[in-house]
């Protein structure tokens, strides 16, 4: 009799990057894992499948816990953050309703290299397009198990399907005097990446129900959610909008920097890589 599992590898395979967009469907598709892999293991004993299938279950209701207390503490920092900042007695700032002919020099030194920042995600800068590659193949990898080469992917290909389309509206620069820091605000028009994770979830929901993965080895598998990753890419054109948040901080001889750390995790956020 041919080993089952391929069902409960699958699905708990795909809990557990689903858990960093969303926990409530990860733990879903985890319990399923589990469950399907222990009917197998009934069925037809211990395999790889079962017992990937069984891990990897495990593993995506834990990270489904993780990804939730992380957006709890995050929501908390920024309702802090925003909180301690109306304490603050000495700074400056712009509005996006006035000139930057009107901005003072360390205002205008932030302003450029926020806009700097953002016109290298519009323009794919090759930089930005790497570093975003990276992170993603180190993140699919982390938590998967699998890189985009055993799907048969591209992390550089997800990443610029990321930034099409992508732009963004100034909506202001403020300078903390006494602190020695800044921060430039934009509104951004962007690619829906949790919309593409909820259309690849779909598509491959429905290649596990129809049974196919039981005649088809773990590459086999592999390779066809590979083709699902693409096809997912290529059908979600949605865009979706967010506020963000660019840190300076100014420098011993009077120059301002960007707080290369903060926006690190800015773009983490922005695009759901943590």
């Amino acid at each position: 009799m041919k080993p089952k599992g391929t069902a409960a590898l699958i699905c708990g395979i795909i809990s557990i990057p689903v858990a960093w967009f969303s926990p409530l469907i990860a733990v879903i598709l985890a319990v399923v894992a589990i469950v399907l892999s222990l009917r197998a293991v009934k069925q037809t004993g211990k395999n790889g499948k079962t017992t990937g299938g069984l891990i990897c279950g495990i593993v995506g209701i834990v990270c489904a816990i993780v990804s939730f207390i992380i957006a709890m503490v995050l929501s908390i920092s920024l309702i802090g953050g925003s909180l301690s900042g109306t304490t603050q007695s000495s700074y400056s700032g712009s509005t996006s309703s006035e000139s930057t002919s009107d901005l003072t020099a360390d205002e205008q030194a932030c302003y450029d290299l926020g806009i700097a920042k953002l016109e290298q995600l519009k323009n794919q800068d090759g930089e930005i397009v790497t570093y975003l590659a990276t992170e993603l193949d180190q993140g699919f990898e982390e938590s998967m198990g699998v890189t985009h080469e055993d799907l048969g992917t591209n992390s550089e290909d997800l990443a610029r399907w990321m930034l099409t389309d992508f732009n963004y509206t100034y909506d202001g620069v403020y300078v903390d005097e006494e602190e020695g820091t800044a921060t430039m605000y934009a509104d951004l028009e962007m690619r829906d990446s949790f919309l593409f994770m909820n259309n690849f979830y779909d598509l491959a929901n429905d290649f596990v129900n129809s049974g196919e993965a039981e005649s088809m080895t773990a590459d086999e598998a592999a390779q066809r959610l590979g083709e699902y990753y693409k096809q997912a890419m290529d059908e979600t054109t949605d865009m979706t909008s967010y506020y963000t948040a660019i840190d300076f901080v100014k420098n011993a001889d009077g120059t301002w920097s960007v707080d290369e750390d903060a926006w690190n995790d800015e773009l983490g956020f922005m695009f759901g890589i943590y």
